[in-house]
């Protein structure tokens, strides 16, 4: 394909970039409107491009509305060779008039229905349905596209090695919360002593302290023995009042006195695992400004994100009870970088029917799938929740 002539949509990102990362033409026109957002938008997809495929040569125009089509479509085709239209996405009104105008002038257009994962092209442009495949796309591809990038992760991704270990301590995490608060405490106050006093994997001393308000703190003989079960240790000692243990590396160590890490290193290993998902990243923040690199830029972080095909998902992770606001959050990630293929997600180690029912209803009303406590200590209950999401 020479020219790919492409109808530039504010509100799905996928049908902006879906056509042109399957066929790869020698270029790209966009046809948007010249409103400033749609110009930034246009410009960030410039610079998605230039990344993914620095050959492709990349251009817009400018279309004010469907009285214009004509007028466009026929400067166009005498500009660019043999242009095939993407109706694809984009103003209605606008999409129609392309049609209308490729149906008089016997130019070949192509729509694709990803969600039947086929193509519809007009007699002019047959011969592109043998050349049509759906693509994987990564979670980088969909962020650059909408201006952004995975500047860094907060949390260490952990190795295959460590994933059935650390889903069997997640678990036992689950089913016995107060014990699990009050062991993760512990390590990072005796941790943080440990570090002051220049041997931070190791920790020896009192197996029961206490906080500044008086709240005690104890090394769980059951979590502690687990831990050693499993290799997050390489040396523990429990004798009466006294306690040694060593960290098995430094990233046990981080993972075991952050409480809040593990359910994301749970979902994480769970996608992983399941197999369904080519690209899986946890703890992922994102640059919005990334085209720029400038000193100030606005980042956000998104606990797990996850691509099948060319759907992604976008999941947030919570131990605390979720708010509206969480949901609100997490389904915004997902249309602003996704549109409406984008499935968001929101995972809580809480029983969010009992403490906070309106948020299991905002959540249905969202479309953001909840997965509570319940479903968690289910054998294999998230995994069956993520072998529901199409590609």
């Amino acid at each position: 394909m020479k020219t790919l002539i492409e109808l530039y949509d504010s509100k799905n990102t996928i049908d902006n970039i879906l056509a042109s990362y399957i066929f790869q033409p020698d270029q790209v026109v966009f046809l948007c409107d010249g409103s400033p957002k749609n110009l930034a938008g246009v410009k960030e997809l410039q610079w998605a491009f230039k990344e993914k495929f620095p050959q492709m040569a990349f251009s817009y125009t400018f279309l004010r509305n469907s009285q214009q089509v004509p007028q466009v479509c026929e400067r166009l085709i005498s500009l660019y060779p043999d242009p095939v239209f993407d109706l694809t996405g984009g103003r209605d009104s606008i999409s129609f008039a392309v049609a209308q105008f490729c149906h008089q002038r016997v130019r070949p257009c192509i729509c694709i229905d990803w969600q039947e994962k086929e193509i519809l092209c007009s007699e002019a442009a047959q011969e592109y349905k043998d050349s049509f495949f759906m693509p994987q796309l990564t979670i980088n591809d969909i962020l650059r596209a909408n201006g952004a990038t995975a500047c860094r992760s907060m949390h260490q991704t952990p190795s295959k090695e460590r994933y059935n270990a650390l889903t069997e301590f997640f678990e036992e995490t689950l089913r016995r919360p107060r014990e699990w608060h009050s062991f993760c405490r512990y390590l990072q106050q005796t941790a943080a002593q440990a570090q002051r006093e220049g041997h931070p994997l190791t920790i020896q001393g009192n197996g029961v302290i206490y906080e500044r308000g008086g709240k005690m703190l104890q090394c769980h003989p059951d979590f502690a023995r687990l831990a050693l079960k499993l290799g997050f240790f390489t040396q523990l000692e429990m004798k009466k009042t006294q306690v040694s243990l060593t960290f098995a590396d430094e990233t046990m160590l981080r993972y075991l006195t952050s409480q809040g890490t593990w359910l994301e290193l749970y979902v994480y290993i769970i996608a992983k695992q399941s197999g369904r998902f080519h690209d899986c990243q946890m703890s992922v923040v994102i640059d919005w400004d990334g085209v720029f690199q400038k000193r100030d830029n606005v980042v956000n972080e998104i606990d797990v994100m996850l691509m099948r095909g060319i759907r992604p998902v976008f999941i947030s992770c919570k131990t605390s009870v979720p708010t509206t606001e969480n949901l609100n959050e997490i389904e915004l990630y997902a249309k602003k970088l996704g549109g409406s293929q984008a499935v968001a997600m929101l995972v809580t180690t809480t029983d969010v029917q009992k403490e906070a029912p309106i948020v299991a209803e905002r959540a249905e009303e969202l479309d953001v799938i909840l997965v509570e406590r319940d479903q968690l200590l289910e054998k294999n209950g998230l995994l069956h929740l993520m072998e529901r999401i199409r590609g």
